[in-house]
């Protein structure tokens, strides 16, 4: 008796709100009982969910703030499950005043996030009936809020459509500049595109892995902040997308029989396909063991084609149904929200208002990182509820926090990454290397400086000028810079003599450049640069470049000029100089 009256909760509960609701309109000028409609209908028919006391919570979400009907009369009429959920909707207000109330009944129930996104994302479909400042005001509340809400509980294809549509009404013109500008790019070319998923079809034909293949296209949105962070956008409307490898995303999914067994060497095999057009740069493991935090995973690699990047993505079946709709994949199977690659989530307040979503266990370090790179970097300590705490510890549901940043630095302070998820230590990992490949280019640059003045020869940014770079590009070295790193890191110890044989091949020389290299540092003495510059003038030299460089606190300079002109006779005037002079030089 109580499952079968369970199984129409969701019907009597949209009757009950259409009499309640009775009369009301809403901007459109439509009865107001469309909406909860609406909303319940987007659940059901379209996020296929079948939780019947949700369904429910969705038709009856406005009824205690709307109508004289309390939840005290939603529970008597429809359970108390249910009554949670509509408190959990009416009062989680997510704005500077928030209540803490929302917030935790929020926590406790992730379905109470489902019904909130269902009904903003009714209310974005039906904005053009508001004033168009508030519907900009409700779009800019979409994109700093409900987005990354559905972001944390995994709903890709809601975010994606939130975010379009708040572009809609946040920058009209911009919108439309930018769709038509992506709307051109040759990787949406129907033909194009079945190339490519064919030619994965018949890898995985085969290898005997069963497989299907689609494309997915990338958000306006999402397409156009990338844009602006690569610095890609121009007011002409020319644009230059081709780089970004997600513009179009082929989805390759597997059988969960072949598992992700099969999904690895299915990427093996479409890596020895495609050979050098794969770009192992921009290659993702987000596999078992490696999953985002909320819950995403997949294989992703990039391939460079004639009309720009193109990302493909390998990942069994149901992994991407998860990768599409995170949480509501629970509801579907009518059964609780447990899913074992998704961490519950929280949110974290920031001092300006945003809202920011974690898993569960989140520290002061994951949400640094997730703020900014650099913040984690910088990071000492925070401000939780107006406490003092390392950054170290879980952050509480619903808490207000802050970072405190000392300094400017590049990588944190040893030990964070024990205290990180997996994303976490995956960006510090990545500042350490960067760190480590700086320190190495700056040792590798004095020590090729000190190589070439040995020799007598410029310094490598003029000799780039010169014809250094195809003798690089000759030894496998793409640039100077490489060059540097591959020296100070000590990856290739017989670098300089292949060098220097490769110079002397080309006739780069001391000779053959017709200029003298003068390298000089030692005690600051007033007047001591204009008498150096004097006597390069006497001696008919001409200064052609010049680097100079002066330490107060030790009271010590260093010098570097290109001077043609010299002569031996010239030279040897200059080495007399420097050594009356006691300083350290070459020429």
């Amino acid at each position: 008796m109580f499952k079968e009256w369970r199984e129409g909760l969701s019907e009597k509960a949209i009757e009950f709100a259409r009499e309640k609701h009775s009369g009301q309109k809403r901007k459109s000028g439509e009865e107001y009982i469309t909406h909860p409609q609406a909303v319940q209908q987007i659940m059901r028919e379209e996020w296929k969910i079948k939780d019947e006391a949700l369904l429910a919570a969705a038709a009856l979400h406005d009824v205690p703030e709307d109508t004289g009907v309390t939840l005290e009369d939603v529970e008597k009429k429809f359970g108390k499950e249910v009554r949670d959920l509509v408190d959990g909707v009416t009062a989680m207000t997510l704005d500077e005043d928030t209540e803490r109330k929302g917030a935790r009944a929020a926590y406790a129930d992730e379905r109470v996030l489902m019904l909130k996104l269902a009904d903003r994302l009714h209310n974005m479909r039906t904005l053009q009936a508001m004033p168009v400042d508030k519907a900009k005001r409700k779009a800019q509340e979409t994109l700093k809020v409900y987005v990354p809400m559905a972001e944390a509980v995994g709903m890709w294809r809601v975010k994606s459509e939130l975010e379009d549509l708040s572009f809609q009404y946040v920058n009209p013109e911009e919108y439309e500049r930018f769709k038509e500008i992506v709307e051109g790019d040759g990787r949406l070319d129907a033909e194009f595109l079945r190339n490519i998923t064919s030619t994965i079809e018949q890898i995985a034909r085969v290898a005997n892995i069963d497989v299907k293949v689609a494309v997915e296209k990338s958000g306006l949105w999402r397409l156009e902040r990338i844009a602006v962070k690569q610095g890609l956008t121009s007011p002409d409307g020319k644009m230059d997308l081709s780089r970004i490898n997600d513009f179009v995303s082929v989805r390759a999914t597997v059988s969960d029989k072949a598992g992700w067994d099969g999904a690895y060497t299915l990427l093996g095999r479409v890596h020895a396909h495609f050979g050098a057009a794969v770009d192992m740069e921009r290659f993702d493991d987000f596999g078992p063991g490696n999953v985002r935090p909320n819950g995403y995973s997949a294989l992703q690699t990039t391939v460079e084609t004639l009309r720009g990047a193109v990302e493909i993505a390998v990942v069994p079946k149901t992994a991407e149904r998860f990768n599409d709709w995170g949480l509501v994949m629970g509801l579907q199977e009518n059964g609780p929200v447990v899913l074992p690659q998704h961490d519950k989530v929280k949110y974290i307040f920031t001092p300006d208002g945003d809202v920011r979503w974690l898993p569960q266990g989140a520290t002061g370090w994951d949400l640094a990182y997730q703020l900014f790179p650099g913040l984690g970097a910088s990071a000492v300590g925070m401000i939780v509820e107006g406490r003092g705490e390392p950054m170290s510890m879980v952050l509480p549901n619903a808490a207000s926090v802050y970072v405190i940043a000392e300094g400017v630095r590049t990588e944190p302070r040893p030990g964070a990454e024990d205290f990180g998820n997996s994303t976490t230590r995956r960006l510090i990992e990545m500042q350490r290397e960067l760190a480590r490949r700086r320190l190495a280019a700056v040792e590798g640059e004095e020590k090729v400086d000190a190589w070439l003045a040995e020799r007598h020869l410029p310094d490598l940014d003029w000799l780039a000028d010169k014809g250094l770079l195809p003798v690089l590009q000759g030894l496998g070295v793409a640039d100077v810079q490489m060059l540097c790193l591959r020296v100070g890191s000590g990856l290739s110890p017989g670098l300089l003599d292949e060098l220097g044989s490769a110079l002397e091949k080309a006739g780069i020389n001391s000779a053959s450049l017709g200029v003298s290299a003068l390298r000089v540092k030692g005690e600051d003495k007033p007047g001591i640069l204009a008498a150096m510059s004097a006597l390069i003038g006497q001696q008919g030299g001409n200064v052609e470049k010049l680097l100079s460089i002066s330490d107060k606190k030790t009271r010590t300079f260093k010098v570097t000029a290109i001077i043609s002109g010299l002569g031996e006779e010239g030279e040897e005037a200059i080495e007399k100089f420097l050594e009356e002079q006691g300083l350290k030089g070459t020429i």
